[in-house]
Parts: C-alpha cells; structure tokens; sequence
C-alpha cells in the first residue's frame, strides 16, 4: 500500500524570545521538533552510526544565534496510515526549540504550535500556514511555512524524474 508523507516548505520563525545570555550573544539556537496527536502518527527516524537501532524525532536543522530562523531544507515525515486515509481528528505538533551546545545544560522549550490534518489533507496544493507559538498560555513568536500530503512512492517517483532532469542538462 501507498504509505503517506507530510512535506514541509519554507519553515520560519520570526519574533522569537531571547534564550541565550548576553554573554553568549543573547538571541536563540532555534529547531524544529515534529509531534504528532496520535502519537503514533509520524513515524521515528532511523539513528546514525553507533546508534543505527535507537529511533529519533524528526527535526530540522539547528539555526545559530538568531530570532528569525528560516530553513531551507524541506522535511519529509513519513506517515504510518496508508495515503488517503482519513486524518480528520490529527494533529501535527511543532515545538520550536534552543539548541543548548552543553551537555550538563538540556535544550529549552520556546513554544508549540497545533496543526490540524484536517486543513493539510482538505487542500488541494498545499496548506500554507502562519501560526502563533505558545507557551504555558503566553505568546512567543511566530512560526510558518507550506505543508502538503502525498504519497511515499510518488516522492520517489518526483525525486527520479528531477534526477533525470538535472543530469540531462
């Protein structure tokens, strides 16, 4: 079966709190964790190296001392429903973090946005989104981007033509 796929573009934060300390520059190492509700919904990622069999959350890139990150990577979280089910009652949950270069010191929590799948999956292109973060009921910034739902093996298939596209040239 088609297993579904959740594709983020053109990810940013804007008027993010200060985190770090004057001393180190005072602005934020700002990261993007993926949650899902059900928890179950986004499927772990594969660790590297020594730790190949340990799962880890998807996240984004970190951004260094910044308050406005933008990343260009785009995510792909695999899904573990068959595309086209129905995803009216998930969410996807984004929990904007500073990265905390110490291992005595754990990354901080900046805030959390909700997504509802049910806007993703009504869309016909993709869902673009700007969406307040919020933590403990107290506004932190902004985050935004592009979201849409597909398949795995179409990505696959969009991947291998744009490969052979680039190698014609």
């Amino acid at each position: 079966a088609e297993m579904g796929m959740l594709c983020f573009t053109d990810l940013k934060c804007w008027g993010l709190p200060v985190m770090d300390p004057e001393i180190t520059g005072g602005l934020a190492d700002p990261y993007i964790l993926f949650y899902s509700d059900p928890p179950g919904l986004v499927r772990m990622r594969r660790g590297r190296g020594l730790a190949l069999r340990k799962k880890a959350r998807p996240q984004t890139s970190i951004k260094a001392r910044t308050l406005e990150p933008e990343w260009d990577e785009d995510m792909r979280l695999k899904l573990n429903v068959i595309h086209g089910a129905n995803l009216n009652n998930c969410h996807i949950i984004l929990h904007v973090m500073d990265s905390d270069f110490s291992f005595v010191n754990p990354d901080d929590h900046v805030g959390t946005c909700v997504i509802p799948m049910k806007k993703i999956a009504s869309s016909q292109v993709f869902y673009e989104f700007e969406e307040e973060l919020v933590l403990g009921g107290e506004p932190r910034g902004f985050i935004g981007g592009k979201v849409y739902l597909t398949s795995r093996n179409q990505e696959r298939m969009e991947a291998r033509i744009n490969a052979r596209r680039s190698s014609m040239k």
